[in-house]
């Protein structure tokens, strides 16, 4: 079947609503299962995550009526060995978990080979595209330099992420759980049962408001990391992309709050998103001064038992993989870093050779500190 793909490309926010619904249906039933790739959150990241001085664009594929792929770049424009350069880079940083792009199956190489056609008949060939934080299920990964004609791809691990299966029963996985954490989670109910009014409260699709993201701020800024100045209410550019976030999720019906409280304040809370049928587990926060209970532990446990027991959810995602999450059994989810730039004598010169470098010297311990001062070297990372 001859497939006519169409590429629209679109520099206005406004613009972007006329292809939201299409786009989060397409994000839903990726593979990736993960919302960082929606219209939802796009769109918010553009209007308050974009670095000044740089860019963006949107790539959208139409086979017909039908869309088949998006692809949001940021663009940085600067050199490389003293040659003009254009950096490009799906939507990434130290919130936004996954930069990676859509696509619907068709033949996805067309549509891959069409988007990088589109921008270098806009910019010319001095460009690279980076897709970070590519999670282990996405078509990108399959993509090979011979898919995509006069084009280079390669690909980097990235930081692992941890997520729960939810399949069999509740009770197969306490079994998985060690004999000493089980006694560890048992000890911390005795304890939490001993204070006053405890509450679990679970709050999705219509109860989901947004403006309960002030609640959500306070108690993450209330810990260590209002102290290290690192929580979300510390910098007043992430509380507006994380309002406008909240509000985009909760008016799809997508937003979840779970909160652990005592005598109706929080001690432990969760941001979620449930997406299609898994839920990522977004931000969490608590209150330390009840880290006897174990307040986050105790709230996560009751997220899981729900999940098990809704038959609506798949997979339990946290995103990143931290020491805690060793204690659940969880599964370790594989991410990679994918280069692609034209098959060009400059950009394989600038871009190409020193990622090669960096990879050979990464095997050497002594000299991978050289690795990261490198041309185009970069490093993201994700936290709680």
């Amino acid at each position: 079947m001859q497939h006519q793909i169409r590429i629209e490309v679109v520099q206005d926010l406004n613009l972007l609503a006329e292809h939201a619904q299409a786009w989060d249906q397409l994000a839903v039933e990726a593979p990736q299962h993960l919302p960082m790739l929606s219209y939802a959150w796009v769109v918010s990241y553009l209007e308050h995550q974009v670095e000044a001085g740089n860019k963006w664009w949107c790539l959208f594929a139409y086979d017909g009526e039908d869309l088949v792929g998006v692809l949001p770049i940021i663009i940085a424009q600067g050199s490389r060995f003293g040659f003009e350069w254009q950096s490009l880079r799906a939507p990434r940083d130290t919130h936004t978990r996954s930069g990676d792009l859509l696509v619907a199956p068709v033949p996805r190489s067309v549509v891959m080979t069409s988007f990088i056609s589109e921008i270098e008949s806009r910019i010319g060939a001095r460009f690279s595209l980076k897709l970070c934080g590519v999670r282990e299920s996405s078509f990108t990964l399959s993509l090979q330099s011979c898919d995509i004609p006069k084009a280079v791809v390669l690909r980097q691990p990235d930081q692992s992420g941890s997520f729960i299966r939810v399949t069999g029963s509740l009770a197969d996985f306490h079994a998985r759980l060690s004999d000493n954490f089980r006694g560890n989670l048992r000890k911390a109910q005795n304890k939490l049962a001993k204070l006053p009014k405890v509450t679990f409260d679970v709050l999705a699709r219509d109860s989901a408001r947004a403006d309960l993201l002030e609640e959500f701020l306070k108690l993450e800024d209330s810990g260590w990391k209002g102290q290290e100045g690192t929580s979300i209410i510390s910098s007043p550019s992430l509380v507006q992309f994380y309002d406008a976030l909240v509000r985009r999720l909760s008016q799809r019906g997508w937003l979840e709050w779970h909160f652990l409280r005592v005598s109706g304040q929080p001690i432990a809370a969760q941001l979620a998103i449930k997406f299609g049928r898994c839920l990522v587990i977004l931000k969490i926060a608590y209150d330390e001064s009840f880290s006897p209970c174990a307040p986050g532990n105790m709230l996560f446990e009751h997220v899981v038992e729900r999940a098990f027991a809704s038959g609506e959810v798949d997979e339990i995602n946290c995103l990143t993989d931290m020491p805690w999450h060793r204690n659940w059994r969880m599964e370790r989810s594989s991410y990679y870093d994918v280069s692609i730039v034209p098959f060009r004598l400059l950009p394989l010169a600038v871009e190409i050779l020193p990622l090669w470098i960096r990879t050979s010297l990464r095997r050497i311990p002594r000299l991978r500190p050289l690795g990261r001062i490198l041309p185009g070297s970069s490093q993201y990372q994700t936290g709680e």
